[in-house]
C-alpha cells in the first residue's frame, strides 16, 4: 500500500492512495532504467512527489503515467528510492551527477526471446546493443551476450543490474561473466562517465560574471571553445545558456540551448521579455 503526494491540478497538499504492482518495472526494452510500477492516482502535478508507505518511509520518486487520456490511468511509474538517494549524493558531492556506464544496451532474458534467438538459457541479461569504442566493446563483449554475474553476484534480470551499477565509479573495474553459445567467458570492465555538455560549460572559468538576471540564466558567446563543448551547431554566432538560476523573470530557456536573437528584452508593449532560442540536441 503507497500513498502519493502533490499538486494535481494546482491542488496543494493532495494526496492518493494505491498498490504497488512492481517494484523493478522496465517500460522500454531498450532503456534499463527501472521504475516502481503503481495504481495510485497520478495525475500532472504529482511528478516530483514523493511516493511513501504506510510506515511513513519515501520508496519512490513520482515521474510519468502511462496514459491515452492524459490523466491517471492506473498505471504510474516512480523513480525508486534508492536511486533518488544515490543522485541526491551525488549532487550534494560533485553539484552534478557522475553515471557509470559500460556502453552496451541490456535486456532482461525472457523465455520468449530466447527462443526467437535460439539462445541457450532463459535467464539472465542480455547484451542488445553495443557502441564501438566505449567499455563493454573494447573489453570484449558482443551481441547477444548473455550476463550471467557481476563479480561473482547473480544477474536474473535487469533490476539486479541496476541494483549493482550504481554502486560503480569509473575506473572501478568490474568482472563480467557472459555464456556466448556454450562457453562460459568472464571480462573485465572498466565503466566511464559520461559527460554531459552542461558539465562542461560549467566547468569553464568567470561564472559569475556570466550571470543575466533578467531571463534568469548563465551564458557564454558562442565560440570554438563552447562549440568544443556542446557539439557542432549550425549557427556561426549566439549565445550558449550554461545553467538556469534563481529570478523572479527566468525564461523558458535550457542548459546548452542557443540563443539566436534577443530584440528589446523588456516591451513596453505587454512588460515581458521576447527572444528564441534553438536547443542543441
Amino acid at each position: 500500500m503507497v500513498l502519493a503526494f502533490g499538486s494535481p491540478a494546482g491542488l496543494h497538499n493532495s494526496v492518493t492512495m494505491g498498490v504497488v504492482s512492481s517494484i523493478a518495472r522496465q517500460p522500454d526494452p531498450d532503456n534499463p532504467m527501472l521504475y516502481i510500477q503503481t495504481d495510485t492516482a497520478i495525475n500532472p502535478g504529482n511528478s516530483g512527489g514523493p511516493l511513501v508507505n504506510t510506515a511513513g518511509q519515501m520508496v519512490g520518486l513520482n515521474t510519468f503515467i502511462s496514459t491515452q487520456s492524459g490523466g491517471s490511468e492506473g498505471i504510474g511509474f516512480a523513480v525508486p528510492a534508492v536511486l533518488v538517494e544515490w543522485v541526491y549524493k551525488q549532487l550534494r558531492e560533485h553539484g552534478h551527477v557522475h553515471r557509470p556506464v559500460i556502453g552496451a544496451g541490456l535486456q532482461t532474458l525472457t523465455p520468449a526471446l530466447a527462443a526467437a534467438l535460439k539462445l541457450p538459457r532463459e535467464v539472465g541479461v542480455i547484451v542488445s546493443d553495443l557502441v564501438p569504442g566505449t567499455p563493454a566493446a573494447t573489453a570484449g563483449l558482443k551481441l547477444n551476450d548473455i550476463i550471467v554475474s557481476v563479480n561473482d553476484r547473480p544477474m536474473d534480470n535487469i533490476a539486479a543490474w541496476m541494483g549493482l551499477s550504481f554502486q560503480y565509479v569509473a575506473g572501478s573495474a568490474m568482472k563480467v561473466e557472459v555464456l556466448r553459445g556454450s562457453q562460459m567467458l568472464a571480462f573485465q570492465v572498466m565503466p566511464t562517465v559520461i559527460e554531459e555538455p552542461s558539465d562542461r560549460l560549467a566547468d569553464m572559468k568567470d561564472l559569475a560574471q556570466r550571470q543575466i538576471l533578467s531571463l534568469g540564466i548563465m551564458a557564454m558567446t558562442l565560440d570554438q571553445r563552447t562549440t568544443a563543448a556542446i557539439g557542432t551547431v549550425r549557427l556561426a554566432s549566439g549565445a550558449v545558456v550554461i545553467a538556469r538560476i534563481a529570478s523572479p523573470r527566468g525564461a523558458d530557456l535550457k542548459a546548452g540551448g542557443v540563443s539566436l536573437w534577443c530584440d528589446e528584452l523588456r516591451r513596453k508593449a505587454d512588460g515581458k521579455d521576447t527572444f528564441r532560442t534553438a536547443q542543441h540536441v
